[in-house]
């Protein structure tokens, strides 16, 4: 129990992840050394890593992800795409983003477009990002402007994700566009047997329960609720 308690504190709600922008094995090595050290100081950061394990999400809290697809479009490869997975499963709410440390302030289920940053922004019409608390369809917008690279098959089931758009400008981004991207967010909707509803549940006792069922495989039977 001591073991789960801390497992949930430390590191279940807490995804923990970093984006590296190495170009040679050399330099991927240095990174991954660094991105463990943030690790190990719950820094939310998000990376790219075919070998990643996705990261459980419970509470409030501000998470990084990992980057499942990356492409670029247009005459002059001026668009990035990138699509960040957030959790393995559904998430409550994704609220505000992140870029570094300055908050888009983006409108949310309000706002036209709704998936734009705010005005006042600097990336204001420089990037679009679309939130998807679940998975089970396709991105229609990605699919459309990518290559080929993500068709109506990619339904990112049972994913909660991010998929971001930035549109190069030297003025903009500066420094390129290997910034970190980060979001806050409501986690995973728990069981509460007290009235048998599944909602979005800030509850040390019922997150406990849902990860022994849900994740541990324990039956509920085992389970004094």
């Amino acid at each position: 129990m001591f073991v789960a308690q801390n497992a949930l504190r430390l590191g279940i709600y807490a995804a923990i992840t970093a984006y590296s922008v190495s170009r040679s094995r050399s330099q991927a090595k240095k990174m991954q050394r660094a991105f463990a050290s943030l690790r190990e100081q719950g820094t939310a950061v998000t990376f790219s890593d075919p070998m990643a394990v996705a990261a459980l999400v419970y509470g409030e809290c501000r998470i990084g992800g990992v980057v499942i697809h990356a492409e670029t479009t247009g005459a002059s490869n001026n668009y990035l795409h990138q699509v960040i997975a957030l959790a393995p499963h559904d998430l409550s709410e994704i609220d505000d983003i992140y870029f570094g440390d300055e908050a888009l302030g983006m409108p949310w289920n309000s706002g036209s477009p709704s998936n734009q940053p705010d005005v006042s922004s600097p990336y204001y019409g420089k990037t679009r990002i679309n939130r998807k608390i679940g998975g089970g369809s396709a991105d229609s917008e990605l699919v459309a402007e990518s290559g080929g690279g993500w068709t109506s098959t990619d339904k990112m089931t049972g994913v909660a994700s991010l998929y971001v758009r930035t549109q190069w400008d030297v003025d903009v981004f500066p420094q390129g566009l290997s910034f970190n991207i980060s979001t806050d967010v409501k986690g995973k909707e728990c069981y509460d047997p007290r009235d048998t509803t599944t909602t979005y549940k800030n509850n040390n006792a019922l997150v406990l329960r849902d990860y022994l069922t849900e994740h541990l495989g324990y039956p509920s039977s085992e389970t004094d609720d």
